[in-house]
């Protein structure tokens, strides 16, 4: 797909981090956007950093685990600017403990917001997609969605979920012209590391950090040649093969990695209840 003024964007997530960067990378081009996010102030921020790029942005408070927000949000884009030709599914948040240690409610939050947050955005922009011929769907997932690590129980079974409904719904939307993406960031250097729960992340996987600006960059070309799924850094891919070719192999040496730097903490037996 051509990235031109005749082109417009909805990016969930848009206020900071690697929504921020797809949305000012996207404006560059030319493509007018819809920024949909929480933060007021961040997407004031935000939509005077697209018009200064010269393109339009229509700033959208909304709650992606919410459906009449995204309703309102994806009307809120077509009442502007009359068409949807992309959508980045982005928002979402993470979290880092121990299963036993860790909030399950918070594992409800995780999955209202990163999987159907992207369930709900697509629902509501598909029908103008259709109607006008064609379009992009890009989930913004994870390598944790391909490959999980400890700690991450709540986290990773969420992108998995968002990589399934991709895969899935790619099949139904061939034939119509609608490209579906898949983009797969590492470790990405954003606040979303700075929630207290990531307060012991180790420090070596911290080096293998990569910028949103990288993350854009590859999100933008795999729009542009239809790519069905890219890595951010690509050496991930890699990885991932080998899963998939050598589970077992794969999962004695990510044992012993992650044994190596104290990403698998000790389990203490809880105690029989007496209820």
């Amino acid at each position: 797909m051509k990235l031109d003024a005749n082109r417009v964007a909805i990016v969930t997530g848009a206020s900071r981090g690697i929504g921020r960067a797809i949305a000012i990378a996207l404006a560059r081009k030319g493509v007018r956007v819809v920024a949909a996010a929480r933060s007021r102030e961040g997407l004031a921020a935000l939509s005077a950093d697209v018009e200064r790029h010269g393109s339009e942005c229509s700033a959208a408070i909304c709650d992606v685990g919410s459906w009449p927000d995204v309703a309102a949000a994806v009307q809120q884009a077509l009442d502007r600017f009359g068409r949807i030709d992309i959508v980045i599914n982005n928002a979402g948040f993470g979290s880092y403990a121990p299963f036993l240690d860790a909030d399950l409610q918070e594992f409800h939050e995780l999955m209202r917001v990163n999987y159907f947050g992207s369930v709900y955005v697509t629902r509501a922009a598909l029908p103008a997609m259709l109607r006008q011929g064609g379009g992009h769907l890009v989930f913004v997932a994870s390598v944790a969605g391909r490959i999980a690590s400890p700690r991450h129980t709540g986290y990773s079974p969420t992108k998995f979920a968002v990589v399934g409904f991709a895969e899935s719904i790619a099949y139904e939307l061939g034939p119509h012209k609608i490209g579906v993406t898949i983009v797969n960031p590492g470790i990405v250097d954003t606040d979303f590391f700075g929630r207290d729960s990531f307060k012991d992340f180790p420090e070596v996987p911290r080096k293998m950090m990569v910028s949103a600006d990288d993350v854009a960059r590859a999100t933008l070309a795999a729009i542009r040649w239809n790519r069905a799924e890219v890595y951010v850094p690509r050496g991930l891919r890699y990885a991932h093969m080998l899963k998939v070719l050598a589970p077992s192999l794969f999962r004695v040496g990510s044992m012993r990695y992650a044994r190596k730097h104290g990403m698998i903490p000790p389990i203490s037996v809880p105690p029989v209840s007496s209820t």
